[in-house]
């Protein structure tokens, strides 16, 4: 849950349930790292392929992704608002390929199989920025990545420790372990 909920979650829900005596074991946020896939798992998509840095950053977790579709300068402005995240543009958008390698991202997916202009290749090669090209449409992979994200498993050791985290954080244990007859 996004963190404006949670608290509603805490504050309003909660406060109910107990006032009908009903046994709470936790409330588990929304956690970034969780839903997120790594840029080589987005590489892996159907005609995928790495064109520059497949040593860097592939490994790496993507929390999000933008489209880039506007002009350039207002482009950077978005992109730079975000972290953790990949941008899907078009492979003749030079424009907005610049603009993307000027900000905070993992990865540049460019779409429609345009392979992207020499400068591109080499200010990612300098930024360590891992450029994926693609033979779909922009569209096509945004609604590609939107449903690989739903599937999103708890795979690698990052992952995994972050939800061992999350659960001590946020379940009852004691009051679980009470409910299922287990001595705590």
């Amino acid at each position: 849950m996004r963190s404006d909920k949670i608290e509603f979650v805490r504050k309003r829900v909660l406060h109910f349930l107990k006032a009908q005596e009903i046994d709470i074991l936790g409330v588990i946020p929304e956690d970034k790292i969780l839903g997120a896939v790594s840029v080589r798992h987005l590489a892996e998509m159907p005609s995928g392929s790495v064109i520059c840095r497949e040593d860097a950053l592939l490994d790496e977790w993507v929390e999000g992704f933008m489209v880039g579709a506007m002009s350039p300068e207002n482009a950077l402005r978005f992109f730079q608002r975000q972290k953790n995240i990949v941008v899907i543009t078009g492979g003749d958008r030079s424009d907005i390929q610049l603009a993307a390698l000027e900000a905070s991202v993992r990865g540049i997916v460019l779409t429609g199989g345009f392979h992207p202009h020499d400068v591109i290749v080499a200010r990612a090669e300098e930024r360590s920025i891992p450029l994926i090209l693609v033979d779909q449409d922009t569209f096509s992979v945004v609604e590609h990545f939107g449903s690989m994200r739903e599937g999103v498993g708890l795979y690698g050791e990052k992952k995994i420790e972050r939800a061992r985290q999350v659960v001590e954080q946020d379940i009852d244990f004691p009051l679980l372990y009470q409910k299922v007859g287990f001595s705590s």
